[in-house]
């Protein structure tokens, strides 16, 4: 069967790494269409159209999809780009899948969807998009269409692990095109947090040595020196994570790597051997640093203590601490807003980002902002919240003083990095040493 997968482009700015002096554009490597194309591509003819790498427009990517003439087309979508997503397959003739990545539902959406066949959801899209090029109309974990009404096919059972998702086929891809390359080791997260799409999805690891393969192909066939783990919380299963640690090391792969995690899922042994395999940064979610915000209302449930421990041992330990502040959030006000900046001042973290509130449609945040008729627009961010005390000027003017506030400190934490033996032993051991001091260098000049 003749299978197009595409990857649409999307006009994205994305914060640099150190999240203080603007923004870039970056081509990311689409690991999930990676993956779903190592598990078609055996029993399958598979091209893969990456509008955004090769920055083509919807009529561009239309045209390479008639030529081919497919009998499946699969879209890699987001919010960002599902309304192109839906131009491109509109009239097509063939079966249309929409791979979108969020894990909540889509029923109040469902004018974006109206040109897919289908929609998977859940944590294990591949396997219901395999049964659908194989014939079954309707498999589990799936929305589709029934005489013009939206349905919802039963859930998939997550797997024990997922084995069958074996190594990406990098050599589909123009790889010399990409500036960040991401790999999945888990998919879903157990926690609870409100303004989350993937909140209370379940967890599931892939194999690790097949994860360490990926890594090592990244490495030596394609001089790739830095990597990103596409997953939700690196550290969801203490297990797992010093299993894919150990396998590194074990294998003396010289490779950099950067990973989300949580303040409470992390001790001091885990981060050391974190760091010896690899890790330059973690990222903590912090959201909030007055207690009630962050535990009643976005339900992260950690103390302010474990964030504080969690940042002062990656320090210790060579890796960079970054933590991500949310403003906006119910019951934010200008208070605690600077207790925000405050508090980020005061762990002394040399990168950071403070962004505003940006609900996504079927979590419980964007129901309480829908609810209260306090959503908006604004920029480049398809919906923006408020609340009762500050409106989307104010929170954008709040946003730009705690990057102003934070330039001169981040500056001297940066400069402070150089005093950190065992990150720069990590850096210049994986051939990263010129280009950390490039990053450094650009934000002392800018």
């Amino acid at each position: 069967m003749k299978i197009v997968l595409v990857n649409s482009f999307v006009n994205r700015f994305t914060e640099r790494d150190d999240c203080c002096h603007g923004f870039v554009r970056e081509k990311h490597f689409p690991c999930n269409l990676g993956l779903l194309a190592g598990l078609l591509k055996e029993e399958n003819d598979v091209i893969i159209v990456d509008g955004n790498a090769l920055e083509l427009s919807a009529e561009k990517i239309r045209e390479i999809i008639k030529e081919f003439n497919p009998d499946v087309l699969i879209t890699n979508s987001t919010f960002e780009t599902i309304e192109v997503d839906s131009e491109i397959v509109s009239g097509l003739d063939c079966k249309k899948i929409c791979l979108f990545y969020p894990y909540i539902s889509i029923s109040s959406l469902k004018e974006k969807f109206k040109n897919f066949d289908y929609v998977p959801y859940g944590l294990e899209k591949e396997l219901t998009i395999q049964e659908i090029i194989k014939g079954n109309d309707k498999p589990k974990g799936c929305y589709t269409w029934e005489d013009g009404n939206l349905v919802k096919t039963s859930p998939r059972k997550n797997s024990r692990i997922i084995d069958y998702l074996q190594k990406t086929p990098y050599e589909m891809f123009p790889m010399k095109l990409y500036d960040r390359f991401f790999v999945r080791s888990s998919s879903g997260c157990p926690f609870s947090c409100t303004f989350c799409e993937m909140a209370r999805s379940g967890w599931i690891p892939r194999d690790v040595k097949t994860v360490v393969d990926e890594l090592e192909i990244l490495r030596k066939m394609y001089n790739v020196r830095e990597v990103t783990f596409y997953d939700p919380e690196i550290s969801i299963n203490q297990a797992h994570i010093e299993d894919l640690c150990n396998e590194i090391i074990d294998r003396k792969l010289k490779i950099c790597w950067h990973a989300n995690t949580r303040a409470d899922r992390i001790n001091e042994e885990l981060v050391r051997k974190m760091s010896m395999s690899g890790c330059i940064r973690l990222a903590f979610g912090v959201e909030a640093w007055d207690d009630f915000i962050r535990n009643e209302i976005v339900k992260k449930m950690i103390t302010r203590d474990q964030i504080i421990k969690a940042v002062e041992v990656c320090k210790k330990h060579g890796v960079i601490p970054v933590v991500y502040m949310i403003f906006g959030l119910p019951m934010d006000n200008g208070v605690s807003i600077m207790e925000d900046i405050k508090a980020v001042w005061e762990m002394g973290t040399p990168q950071f980002s403070f962004n505003i509130i940006s609900p996504i449609p079927g979590t419980e945040i964007f129901d309480w902002y829908s609810r209260r008729r306090m959503l908006c627009n604004y920029s480049d961010k398809p919906v923006c919240g408020r609340n009762e005390d500050l409106d989307i000027n104010e929170l954008v003017n709040y946003r730009k003083l705690a990057y102003s506030i934070m330039k001169p400190k981040s500056l001297v934490e940066s400069l402070m990095l150089l005093k950190n033996v065992k990150l720069i032993n990590k850096l210049l051991t994986n051939d990263l040493g010129i280009t950390m001091f490039k990053r450094l260098l650009r934000r002392l000049v800018s």
